[in-house]
């Protein structure tokens, strides 16, 4: 069933502006909560999941609760994002030395010149004096940048190998290979002003207009089929129903509800593409809806004056009573 814009957006969308060359550094940039921020699905997530983190990491900005660095499978879904959603070229831009390039003298690339890993930005400067080639993680050459020499080479062949490879999986998958090929091209981000003041901002991988589908690329260890398991601890559900609700304020129409391209990243490799449940999603709205409205009332989680409890399932409870 296609998905319907819900009476909450259709009285609090103001305006809803569609950019689809919006560079990802100035996505992440102006997401945030304050003067000309924007908020996004993953701080709605945070508020759903605990309002006192969220008070601490976006209201407070507290140090100690920002996100901790990105992972080596962070990366990889970010690497896999830029192939997929915006082609080889980009790609080559954004992680790959052209191939036309001509090392000077003297470098090389000794496979365990210094630690890959957890190389501080002073090793990576050292290395490079001393000649050789970086193959560290992209995200720690993105913070080390602008500290490095120019002409400095970054590689990192296994992971652009298993990159290409995840590609080949997704595009040999019939309806992945459809849903990649008929989409835009570029990430598409849609920015709505609320009439509570709120401004949130969304950026889909794929947009498929001639199918009138929208989906977004998943990266997982773990085999597609426990992709459920994944959805309460990421807010898939929430981010389905956001993101519909997003293209149809923006006047793209949809004819089927949210889709997940989900790509094991180890063996067996495999690609599915997921439909959520209607319901489930619904519910996940629901949620949405109301942390949008708490945030934009300045809601502040009450003091707790007194101890909780847990919840505990019946048959551990019975297992406790049978070990008493």
């Amino acid at each position: 069933m296609a998905p319907q814009l819900h009476p909450f957006f259709e009285d609090q969308v103001l305006s809803a502006e569609i950019i689809t060359d919006m560079p990802e550094e100035e996505y992440h940039a102006s997401s945030g909560y304050g003067p000309d921020l924007w908020i996004t699905r993953s701080q709605l997530c945070c508020y759903i999941e605990s309002p006192g983190g969220w008070r601490l990491r976006y209201k407070e900005k507290h140090p100690l609760a920002q996100r901790a660095q990105s992972s080596k499978s962070m990366d990889l879904g970010s690497m896999l994002d830029v192939l997929i959603t915006e082609g080889q070229e980009a790609y080559d831009s954004h992680y790959v030395q052209p191939a036309s390039y001509d090392p000077p003298p003297g470098i090389i690339t000794p496979s365990g010149a210094v630690s890959k890993a957890k190389a501080s930005i002073e090793l990576i400067e050292k290395a490079c004096a001393e000649g050789i080639i970086w193959t560290g993680v992209p995200a720690t050459l993105k913070a080390a940048q602008e500290r490095l020499p120019a002409g400095v080479v970054f590689r990192n062949e296994a992971m652009h190998e298993l990159v290409e490879f995840l590609r080949d999986q997704i595009m040999g998958h019939a309806f992945a290979h459809q849903i990649v090929s008929r989409s835009s091209g570029k990430q598409t981000t849609i920015r709505m002003i609320l009439r509570n003041g709120l401004q949130i901002q969304v950026r889909m991988d794929l947009w498929c207009q001639v199918y009138g589908m929208a989906a977004d690329l998943k990266t997982t260890a773990k085999h597609p089929g426990q992709f459920l398991r994944a959805c309460e601890d990421y807010g898939y559900a929430e981010q389905a129903w956001l993101y519909s609700q997003a293209c149809l304020a923006a006047g793209l129409p949809l004819t089927k509800p949210f889709l997940f391209l989900v790509q094991q990243t180890q063996f067996p490799f495999e690609t599915d593409v997921k439909e959520l449940p209607e319901d489930y999603v619904s519910f996940a709205g629901a949620r949405i809806i109301k942390a949008i409205t708490d945030i934009a009332d300045g809601y502040s989680p009450p003091m707790a004056i007194a101890p909780t409890i847990p919840h505990m399932p019946l048959w551990l409870l019975h297992k406790i009573d049978g070990d008493a």
